[in-house]
């Protein structure tokens, strides 16, 4: 919609371009707001446009990290979530690892203290962690999130001065106590770093969110994934999601999240034209879960044979989201398995149920699946 160290703990740093004082970005307004621009039209959903954008930042700011950062968080929103682009991840890793060649001359060459760099090495190998969990390479995601945390840890002192610290700060104090104990493999690297706090974490991020300069959407986005995945309360969320959609309205992840969070809060029929957005796009994934949340709209109300038309586009393309590591498969596996018992197919159901508990990525739909399941004797 929308937002580790290996997962380690984190995606930690993905977009906190806040930067300290005397560097080429905050000491130039035009720089910022061209910057800001080109973010504006990335979180748009228009990404050559942002393209363009990111490309002026290079002409102002050569041979300076930024602009490359820019483009790999440009393609990132692209490459997400189908997952399926291998020609695009191989340019966004490009630019990420050129990223970080460019900030360590910076902050080892040359000796310079300097937080905008600091920040920009740490979103990148940030992203780079995310990647490489993505694509199962969980050491190589572990090394980048190791090389990344010592600078989030200068981040601690800092955020009273700079709001967006408080991002890095918040992301840090939620997933370091969060992350571990839904993913025990990786409480030995955990143990390894300074203790977080998760509701401040929260607070962190709410801050980060109602008062930064670069980082507020990438807040918006981690709150999302918080309530909805691991805290299991989407109805503390929806009214932040709503700001974000009238301001991004072909933001196609916040317009899903909007749906998924209104209908997990039975306003139906508000969900419908957000759902109908979705369906209508040009992007298989979220015409899956378009289709998926109308058949959860159809069995509601007791639309059985409305409900099977919609599972079976839903069906066909679900095939294409073999890559995915988020939790449209248990979305997918509930949904037809109440598909299922609406028709008195209860041992199919049954089946789907346990299917969904076995591949769903949040903890709630893994214990919806298994109350589902339980519930069929």
């Amino acid at each position: 919609m929308k937002k580790f160290l290996t997962v380690t703990i984190l995606y930690i740093g993905l977009i906190c371009c806040s930067f300290g004082q005397q560097t080429p970005i905050s000491s130039d307004p035009e720089l910022k707001k061209l910057v800001l621009k080109g973010l504006d039209k990335m979180y748009n959903f228009k990404f050559k446009e942002a393209e363009s954008i990111f490309k002026q930042v290079k002409v102002k700011l050569p041979g300076h990290p930024l602009y490359y950062m820019l483009m790999a968080m440009n393609l990132d929103w692209q490459w997400e979530p189908e997952l399926t682009n291998d020609t695009m991840v191989k340019k966004m890793k490009a630019f990420l690892n050129h990223t970080v060649e460019l900030c360590d001359d910076l902050l080892n060459v040359q000796k310079k203290d300097d937080a905008e760099i600091m920040f920009i090495y740490f979103t990148a190998e940030g992203f780079l962690a995310r990647i490489h969990s993505m694509q199962g390479d969980f050491m190589a995601a572990v090394k980048n999130s190791t090389n990344a945390y010592k600078y989030v840890k200068r981040g601690f002192t800092l955020k009273e001065k700079l709001s967006d610290f408080y991002f890095s700060t918040g992301m840090y104090n939620y997933y370091r106590e969060r992350y571990p104990e839904l993913h025990p493999i990786i409480k030995p690297f955990a143990k390894m770093m300074d203790k977080g706090n998760a509701v401040e974490g929260i607070e962190q991020l709410k801050t980060s969110y109602r008062t930064s300069f670069f980082s507020k959407m990438e807040s918006a986005n981690y709150l999302v994934n918080i309530y909805f995945k691991y805290e299991g309360k989407p109805a503390e969320i929806l009214s932040t999601i709503e700001d974000v959609i009238k301001k991004y309205p072909d933001n196609l992840f916040f317009v899903y999240k909007y749906a998924e969070g209104l209908m997990q809060t039975n306003q139906t029929e508000k969900a419908l034209p957000y759902i109908e957005k979705l369906i209508s796009s040009n992007w298989s994934y979220y015409k899956c879960v378009g289709n998926i949340m109308t058949t959860w709209y159809n069995l509601n109300n007791n639309k059985t044979t409305e409900a099977i038309a919609s599972m079976a586009l839903a069906d066909v393309l679900y095939k294409k989201m073999y890559k995915v590591n988020d939790n449209l498969h248990g979305y997918y596996y509930i949904t037809k398995g109440k598909l299922a018992q609406a028709e008195g197919k209860n041992a199919e159901a049954k089946k789907l149920y346990n299917t969904a508990a076995n591949k769903a990525e949040y903890p709630t739909t893994v214990s919806e699946a298994k109350i589902l399941a339980a519930a069929i004797k």
